[in-house]
């Protein structure tokens, strides 16, 4: 999604969102302007451990994301940083 114009992907993932009441959607597209549009509860990470089996965290469980957001860092700027798996 990287190439769509940012208006757009505000649009699609309302989209998205909205279509996610009947079925399961999953974005996988790491576009910052995808995380802006997503909210902190609907984010997941996957990661794996040094065994190679998948990791799944939620950054609204971690202070520190909770912590940044609170004082008005956006979303997409954590992510950005890489902040969201703190």
């Amino acid at each position: 999604m990287s190439h769509i114009h940012p208006f757009l992907i505000g649009r699609l993932m309302a989209m998205m969102k909205e279509a996610s009441g009947k079925k399961q959607v999953i974005p996988l597209d790491p576009c910052p302007e995808v995380v802006k549009h997503t909210c902190l509860s609907d984010i997941l990470l996957i990661s794996r451990d040094s065994e190679g089996f998948s990791i799944i965290s939620l950054p609204e469980d971690k202070e520190e994301v909770r912590t940044f957001l609170e004082n008005e860092i956006g979303i997409e700027e954590i992510y950005i940083q890489n902040l969201l798996g703190l």
